[in-house]
C-alpha cells in the first residue's frame, strides 16, 4: 500500500505536525497553530505541542486569543504570559462583551482580574 488515508486530516497540516519532532521542523503559523495542537492531541504526540507553544508566545495574535488557545490545550506558559498582559485587555472598551472573552473559564478570568489588581 503506497498511501494510508487518515480521515479528516489535511496532508500539509499533517506533514507540518510530524515535522515538529524533527531537527528542522516546518514552523507553525498563526493559521495552522490550533490545527497542529489538535493533531498533537489526536495522535498522542505531546512533543509536538511545545514548538507550537513557543511560536504562540511570540505570535502577533490578541491576548484573548492566546488565553483561549492556552486553555483549550493546557499550555501553561502561554496562559501565564497572556495573563501577565491582562491590562491590555481590560483597558479596551466593551471587553466583557467580546465573544472570545465569553469563552474563557471563570477560573482564568479570576486570575486575570487578580493580576490586574496588583
Amino acid at each position: 500500500m503506497d498511501e494510508i488515508e487518515i480521515k479528516d486530516v489535511n496532508f500539509e497540516a499533517f506533514a507540518s505536525f510530524l515535522s515538529l519532532v524533527l531537527k528542522d521542523p516546518i514552523m507553525p503559523t498563526v493559521n495552522n497553530a490550533v490545527k497542529l495542537l489538535e493533531l498533537a492531541d489526536r495522535f498522542l504526540l505531546p512533543a509536538a505541542r511545545r514548538p507550537v507553544e513557543f511560536f504562540l508566545l511570540s505570535a502577533s495574535i490578541g491576548t484573548l486569543n492566546k488565553i483561549r488557545v492556552a486553555e483549550m490545550f493546557q499550555l501553561e506558559d502561554l496562559l501565564e504570559q497572556a495573563i501577565n498582559n491582562c491590562r491590555e485587555i481590560v483597558e479596551k472598551e466593551n471587553f466583557l462583551a467580546d465573544p472570545t472573552f465569553q469563552l474563557i473559564s471563570t477560573a482564568t478570568k479570576a486570575r486575570m482580574f487578580y493580576k490586574c489588581m496588583h
